[in-house]
């Protein structure tokens, strides 16, 4: 998924450059002032429908779309195109737009889709105003835009994702409550909008050391969310918005005008409602009244459009954005400030601390501020980092690769800094310079950064910043890396426990992945699938690396007293193993399939027996390279959770552990065919005897093998008991195995 997070994009003659860290990125549809970046310029004359197309895509797993409007051809087409790829794709729209030709194109495909009037308990009163789609449970798309010919080239507005497990989650529980179920087929009985909808999902996250707060409408009081963000600022407000009546959102700002002359307030206000008598644009421009006095300094929009009806259809709020040291904000989503936005609607709501976020939505304002009249002086403030996130992007796992960043000093005076002489974990990235002393205004200094991979996956370091002499570290600064390698990931699905015996199955179902030939692996954000809508991202404070050579055991119970006798080292949730056909795919951390299975009636499946992979390097897809495991774990079920299978998996024959043994032939009984396990690496005599003790058929594998088992088809012989006797030069093992015919 994420490959296109690390690249330039090209379309057309135009070139797309995400911004301003690793997993999220901002775009605008009309142009920006790069004037006022503090870093990279800010993503302007986007087209919004093409990134929101390339977001479905790359998903993989599913799409939850929920818009007010859905008519952008390219968006559509990409939903059709995951849906006929096996992507489980869910629409929710508005009910007066539900007639919309796209949606019945949607429905022809096969898509779900419902409105806000589906279910017993919602009549379709108010607006389903969302505009937000969640790809594979961690990509979240929102903003102001509507997915419409209009939206996308003639009317200003914004758009931003954003790869955050926590907050798809969050947005994925708001789609669940209007949907009535997580499946894909809506419940009636359980869909749930507008007024019938509860305060239920997480607010607070966190992004690259920043604080992301999500809130929904009517359930959560935007307005008092909003109101809070503004009781925060110290030194300015800009807006830009489509319609603007809630009196307690304008009260709030004329506070802080009155209670501080300095403090600067503009907005821009959408041309259609700049008279209206419910608007704020009359008082907050001093007109009636209760005008303003003095004014704020408001403007009414003077949007180009490139075609057809335009609009100024922005819905954000930017707080102290030119002063990164004051904790800067943007407000944004899909909630117009009005009363319908606040009790009667189905909105989402964003409030962003972070100053690299806000200096972008600044560029954006100050380009419709200036065309609609009005003016804005660029502030220079505080220490800036260039790149604000310091990135090495793809490096090979033992090698290593360096990348400079600069300090530079914005302010009127110097800063007293401290940063460098770092280490961050598992030693991979490190700082080993410094600065530390009094950074001149208008100076700038550059320190260099090294990565050298410890495993194969994403390195994040936060290196501290101290200002001023402070004790506590004043800033942070992120770096980030990823460990790749030329060969493909290493990681084998080895052993799984589907039907334990010993314990109920929803105590004692485990996997078992193996790294056969490294280099490490993270495992941290990773996810385990199959194709019925079982999903877990596993999840961790820690980092979890799964050595070369080494086992990874996860299953979804981790206690070892009530789980069989496993020793875990991750529990699952929202997954289980089917006793019988079934799916396990491996996702890493970019969504690229690592290895999967499927099993299914006829693989080597057995109550109280894990299955286990004959050799690391078969290939797991064919049912004929599994066994059934014979050695005892536990509380009795059979298995080797942690440990080398039966049949020497990964090993060379030299590296056999002591009292190694066989596992069983399978499937016994047998029709047809029946899979004998050999020793690698050893000469090896095979021979199968009848109840007469008469050799019914024999082979010999050479010393130089590296079968780790063979095939026998007696289809000439009649059914029955039979004996197979496998002897190597140091071992003698013999079986009793059953006909059926």
């Amino acid at each position: 998924m994420l490959k296109n997070i690390l690249m330039w994009l090209v379309r057309g003659d135009l070139f797309f450059m995400p911004i301003l860290s690793f997993g999220q990125w901002v775009g605008f549809t009309k142009s920006i002032d790069p004037g006022f970046a503090w870093t990279l310029p800010a993503q302007g004359d986007v087209v919004l429908g093409f990134e929101l197309a390339q977001l479905i895509d790359n998903a993989t797993v599913s799409v939850d779309f929920c818009f007010y409007d859905i008519e952008f051809p390219a968006v559509v087409t990409s939903l059709i195109n995951a849906q006929e790829r096996g992507i489980t794709v869910r629409v929710i729209t508005d009910n007066t737009l539900y007639s919309n030709p796209e949606i019945l194109e949607l429905e022809n495909a096969g898509i779900p889709v419902i409105d806000d009037a589906f279910g017993d308990l919602n009549s379709g009163g108010g607006e389903m105003h969302n505009k937000f789609a969640v790809m594979d449970q961690a990509i979240i798309w929102t903003g102001s835009y509507n997915v419409t010919i209009y939206g996308t080239y003639s009317n200003a507005n914004n758009g931003l994702w954003l790869e955050n497990v926590g907050l798809a989650s969050a947005y994925t529980t708001e789609f669940n409550e209007m949907w009535g179920s997580t499946t894909t087929t809506p419940n009636p009985a359980t869909a749930r909008f507008h007024g019938a909808k509860t305060d239920n999902t997480t607010h607070q996250f966190y992004q690259n050391n920043n604080s992301w707060q999500l809130y929904f409408a009517p359930s959560d009081g935007l307005t008092s969310r909003i109101i809070q963000a503004i009781n925060t600022a110290d030194y300015e407000i800009y807006f830009s918005i489509f319609a603007f009546s809630t009196a307690s959102i304008a009260d709030a700002i004329h506070q802080k005008m009155l209670s501080n002359p300095d403090f600067v307030v503009k907005g821009v206000f959408e041309e259609t409602y700049w008279n209206t008598s419910w608007s704020m644009s009359l008082p907050m421009r001093g007109d009636g009244e209760n005008g303003w006095d003095p004014p704020a300094d408001v403007y009414k929009d003077s949007v180009e459009a490139d075609l057809g009806l335009k609009r100024l259809h922005h819905k954000y709020m930017i707080i102290d954005g030119q002063h990164p040291g004051s904790n800067p904000k943007v407000i944004t989503g899909s909630m117009n400030w009005s009363d319908n936005g606040e009790s009667l609607n189905d909105e989402n709501l964003l409030i962003i601390d972070d100053p690299n976020i806000a200096n972008a939505y600044v560029q954006e304002f100050v380009a419709r501020l200036e065309e609609a009249g009005g003016a804005l002086e660029f502030i220079p403030q505080g220490l800036m980092i260039e790149p604000p996130v310091v990135d090495f992007r793809n490096v090979n796992y033992n090698e290593s690769a360096q990348v400079p960043f600069t300090l530079k000093n914005l302010s009127a005076a110097g800063i007293q800094i401290s940063l460098g002489n770092f280490t961050g974990p598992d030693n991979a990235i490190t700082i080993p310079d410094s600065y530390n002393g009094i950074l001149a205004a208008g100076d700038s200094t550059s320190l260099t950064a090294q990565f050298n991979p410890a495993y194969m996956g994403q390195h994040v370091a936060l290196a501290p910043i101290h200002l001023d002499g402070e004790s506590s570290p004043s800033r942070y600064l992120t770096l980030q890396g990823r460990g790749v390698s030329d060969q493909p990931t290493p990681v084998v699905i080895n052993e799984f426990m589907s039907n334990p015996e010993a314990v109920y199955d929803n105590n004692g179902e485990w996997l078992e992945l193996y790294n056969p030939t490294g280099p490490p692996v993270k495992l941290n954000d990773w996810r385990v699938i199959d194709l019925d809508g079982d999903y877990h991202h596993i999840e961790a404070s820690e980092t979890m690396v799964l050595p070369t050579y080494g086992f990874f055991v996860l299953g979804n119970n981790g206690d070892f007293a009530t789980n069989g006798g496993v020793n875990l080292d991750y529990t699952w949730s929202g997954y289980n193993l089917a006793n019988t056909d079934d799916e396990i795919i491996l996702h890493n951390d970019l969504g690229e399939t690592v290895d999967s299975v499927a099993y299914l009636g006829g693989w080597p499946l057995m109550s109280g027996r894990s299955t286990s992979l004959i050799s690391s390097s078969a290939d797991n897809s064919i049912a004929g390279n599994w066994f059934s495991a014979s050695t005892v774990f536990g509380m009795g079920d059979k298995g080797t959770p942690g440990a080398l299978n039966e049949n020497e998996v990964g090993l060379a024959s030299e590296n056999r552990p002591v009292g190694f043994q066989l596992a069983d032939p399978y499937p016994n009984p047998f029709n047809g065919s029946i899979i004998l396990p050999v020793w690698m690496g050893q000469q090896t005599e095979i021979e199968i005897f009848n109840l007469r003790g008469q050799a019914v058929w024999r082979t010999r594998l050479t010393g130089d093998s590296e079968q780790s088992f063979i095939t026998w088809s007696p289809q000439t012989l009649a059914g029955g008991l039979y004996f197979a006797r496998i002897k190597s030069d140091e071992s003698l093992k013999t079986f009793k195995i059953t006909y059926l015919k």
